[in-house]
């Protein structure tokens, strides 16, 4: 890694020249529309949704190009192996102008802190404060958000930003309301009401179709997700990120080792023997899950989600309730708390190539405004969502036989873009038809993460900066831990490990150096905090 920088920091020297050649083009305007009279061309890099058009045919970009004057020559990255190839393109010296979006892999890396230093990403903060107001007011609004992207002060990389109305629950627990009418049961509240439940989904044929094998009492798309909220009970809850909590006293805990993550793991274990979890939890793909879910028989007893109806489909939807934060027989209540705003880094990088750094960072300003923020991650205006005369907008359905994810990844970036949204800009959503099924299902999506607000941690890991050091350490250890830590909830649960091998496992974090991973992340959220 020093090898590297050493090389990037040469190279930012030989392509002085090139970096010299950027302008300010005749037509500029400093603000309003178009960015230049007589259009100029800039190159973007991007990655797309599996789901969406070329960019070049969408027409929230098309409508953008002639927006702003500029024309985009867009360079795509693959959906796979993304981060590799974005790696091998800046190491080749073949990079756009601009980097946009999400690429997988690098929005949760620390190319601002390789690539910024060395000049090859160009800093900020100059053209922020003099052409982006929306960017500045970003900043402003949104608590240590510049904090948490900045690099020693300085602003390589811009972020999308998520602060919406319960951005902060990922998880989100369901349970078959048909199912426990039928049996006569309530909610569960307890691990012990859990698995007197999901033994009557068992051992009853509750969808009534004579075949008493194939109900599923439990599941959840593991995988991607780990257990997460499930351990709460216990005192302590993980998530996938890095499986961090903040105690009282400021300081971090690495969940995996914790005596309450080693009860839930004995709890879900003996769940997962007994068929009450079911058997293709950690192996199960998204896509084949929701197929599960979603077939002719209902056979979906209880499952974990961030949005229900992306599971069992809008029309069995409100076949299930709601399971609250179950409570531990010490009385430990927990869920788990995602940051937010929720940031997603490196989202918008100017590379020394662009000569127009000034209409590129105008160009970023728009995507922070709430027009071009819901054009992006939305759709265009009046095709996908419009403005209602109170100043609300409501979505526009989708055609027949197309589902919302498709038209939204069909006309705009969606999740892959850059945008900001505000939690005052999440509340002006007014659906069109309130009785509608899709209206009835978004209220109870915020209804239903309102029930955990009062069980989630005070405090929590929020994203993090790190030093070069200290990120050419992480890079050394982190992936490994986190990996055998994945590894290891499945093997545990699934009984492919006997949890009285605790302490070998244990032993192998603290060999593949736990103690250094946590110490640098002391380190960073302490600077984060003021400490």
């Amino acid at each position: 890694m020093k090898k590297l920088v050493a090389i990037l920091l040469s190279l930012a020297l030989l392509l002085t020249s090139a970096a010299a050649l950027a302008e300010i083009p005749a037509t500029f305007h400093a603000e309003g529309y178009p960015i230049v009279d007589e259009p100029v061309t800039i190159t973007v890099g991007y990655m797309r949704s599996p789901n969406a058009p070329a960019y070049e045919e969408m027409q929230v970009w098309q409508d953008f190009m002639k927006l702003t004057g500029v024309n985009i020559e867009f360079v795509e990255m693959p959906l796979q192996n993304a981060q590799e190839t974005f790696n091998l393109m800046m190491a080749t010296d073949s990079y756009p102008d601009v980097w946009y979006g999400r690429i997988a892999g690098v929005e949760a890396s620390n190319v601002a802190g390789l690539y910024g230093p060395a000049g090859i990403f160009l800093e900020l903060n100059d053209l922020i404060d003099q052409y982006a107001p929306s960017i500045k007011a970003m900043f402003d609004s949104e608590n240590l958000v510049f904090e948490k992207i900045a690099v020693e002060g300085k602003v390589y990389a811009l972020p999308r930003v998520n602060n919406s109305n319960n951005q902060y629950v990922e998880d989100k627990w369901y349970i078959n309301k048909v199912w426990l009418d039928k049996l006569g049961l309530a909610v569960p509240t307890t691990p012990a009401e859990l698995r007197t439940v999901l033994e009557a989904f068992r051992d009853n044929d509750c969808n009534g179709n004579g075949d008493p094998s194939d109900e599923i009492p439990m599941s959840l798309w593991a995988g991607y997700y780990g257990m997460g909220s499930l351990y709460g009970p216990w005192s302590v809850v993980d998530n996938q990120f890095n499986h961090m909590m903040v105690g009282e006293d400021g300081s971090l805990l690495f969940v995996p080792m914790a005596d309450g993550y080693r009860e839930g793991l004995a709890y879900w274990r003996d769940m997962y023997a007994d068929g009450l979890l079911w058997n293709q939890t950690f192996t199960i793909g998204n896509d084949e899950f929701n197929a599960v879910a979603q077939g002719e028989d209902e056979i979906m007893g209880s499952f974990l989600r961030h949005v229900g109806d992306y599971v069992v489909g809008s029309e069995r939807y409100f076949d299930y309730t709601h399971v609250p934060a179950l409570k531990g027989e010490d009385g430990s209540q927990l869920w788990k708390m995602t940051e937010s705003p929720t940031i997603y880094k490196n989202c918008f990088m100017i590379t020394d190539r662009c000569k127009y750094p000034e209409v590129a960072i105008r160009m970023a300003d728009y995507f922070y405004t709430v027009q071009g923020s819901f054009e992006f991650s939305m759709g265009p205006e009046n095709l996908t969502w419009r403005w209602n005369d109170d100043g609300t907008y409501s979505s526009i359905p989708a055609p027949e036989g197309v589902s919302s994810d498709d038209w939204m990844n069909g006309n705009c970036p969606g999740g892959y873009s850059l945008c900001y949204t505000s939690l005052e800009m999440s509340k002006m959503g007014k659906p069109a038809d309130p009785e509608s099924l899709s209206a009835r299902i978004g209220q109870d999506f915020i209804d239903h993460a309102e029930l955990y607000k009062p069980f989630q941690p005070v405090s929590y890991v929020p994203t993090l900066t790190f030093t070069a050091e200290e990120q050419e350490e992480l890079d050394l250890i982190q992936g490994t831990i986190f990996s055998y830590v994945k590894e290891m909830e499945a093997k545990f649960i699934i009984g492919a490990e006997d949890l009285s091998k605790w302490d070998d496992y244990t032993n192998a974090l603290n060999a593949m150096g736990i103690d250094r991973l946590m110490s640098i992340y002391q380190t960073a959220y302490n600077r984060l905090m003021g400490v």
